[in-house]
């Protein structure tokens, strides 16, 4: 099995790509090129909270599964793998900054006990935790939180 795993890897679509005159005009794989790459994970955590000041049902106590979307990017592949980042690590940073919030109320969670666990507010805490762990080689994004599958916010920096 591992070997023809390595000749499909080696074999005619990795050649095939390789030759490609696009290819070649944009330089070797791993030298930055004229386009970007954008990677995309979803994790989820659950929490309750409440939001202060809303004047209506949301003001009370209550909980959501949060779907959280973490886009990064980066134009310079990695020479060995080509790949931009290993997906595991991206989801590995998502999820030790998920863990501060999972199964807790937000609002007793430091970040949330003067501002509301909003999900504007939550992607935002999400991003400036996350910018300045990933890998070098990749540029954070974008990071999204939703409290339903029908709605999210997205919070990013220019």
């Amino acid at each position: 099995m591992r070997e023809e795993r390595s000749q499909v890897s080696s074999g005619s679509v990795s050649g095939q790509l390789l030759s490609s005159p696009r290819i070649q005009e944009s330089k070797e794989i791993g030298d930055p090129m004229p386009g970007k790459w954008k990677l995309t994970i979803t994790q989820d955590f659950s929490a309750s909270h409440q939001l202060r000041n809303y004047g209506g049902k949301c003001e009370n106590m209550h909980g959501h599964n949060f779907g959280v979307e973490v886009v990064v990017e980066g134009d310079k592949l990695d020479k060995k793998v080509h790949y931009l980042v290993d997906f595991k690590e991206i989801k590995q940073c998502t999820k030790d900054i998920l863990e501060r919030l999972d199964h807790k109320h937000l609002n007793d969670v430091e970040c949330f006990t003067e501002i509301n666990p909003s999900s504007e507010n939550i992607a935002m805490f999400i991003y400036k935790e996350m910018k300045d762990a990933l890998p070098k080689q990749v540029r954070l994004s974008e990071v999204s939180v939703s409290e339903k599958d029908s709605s999210k916010a997205t919070y990013w920096e220019e």
